[in-house]
């Protein structure tokens, strides 16, 4: 299989070398190239993905939850294999997949691992979902966007944006 690797430039805490420090091990056990780490909008990174995928049997996405979830609309999942490397603040799917290790481990993972279906949701027929919420997630993610735009970043933005939402 051919591999590209996907990164989003701004997801996670990790600067632009620290991410391409991180990712030049996994581009090499999957003999993959990397991309997208110029990218200066989502629109563009999301029109990256879409001609990646013409190009490639597996897409590996190295981001956050939302990186995963623009690729998921972004690309034809009939055309390409997507993968993903949790690079993000919050990192709910590297639960959600069972992941373990450092991204090296995963990468292995990914490499050697199976490829399986994953049922999605969709949302007013316009976008698809692997894991979504309503209420209490929704609200503590508008109050993160809310600590982001502040200049606070991390775990720290979750945790004042919790209790936020919770009193």
């Amino acid at each position: 299989m051919k591999f590209a690797i996907l990164v989003n430039p701004v997801a996670g805490r990790m600067n632009l070398y620290e991410k391409l420090t991180a990712m030049q091990e996994v581009a090499v056990l999957l003999e993959a190239q990397i991309y997208g780490i110029r990218t200066r909008s989502a629109e563009e990174f999301k029109r990256l993905a879409q001609r990646l995928a013409t190009t490639y049997d597996v897409l590996v996405v190295a981001g956050g939850d939302g990186t995963l979830s623009d690729v998921i609309n972004a690309v034809d999942l009939g055309q390409v294999i997507l993968a993903y490397l949790p690079i993000g603040t919050g990192n709910a799917m590297r639960y959600a997949l069972q992941y373990q290790g450092t991204l090296v481990d995963i990468g292995r993972q990914i490499k050697y691992g199976s490829v399986h279906s994953c049922d999605l949701i969709e949302i007013d027929e316009r976008y698809k979902g692997f894991m979504v919420s309503l209420g209490f997630e929704g609200t503590v993610i508008q109050l993160r966007d809310t600590y982001k735009q502040r200049g606070m970043r991390g775990v720290t933005s979750y945790v004042f944006s919790i209790a936020d939402a919770a009193l």
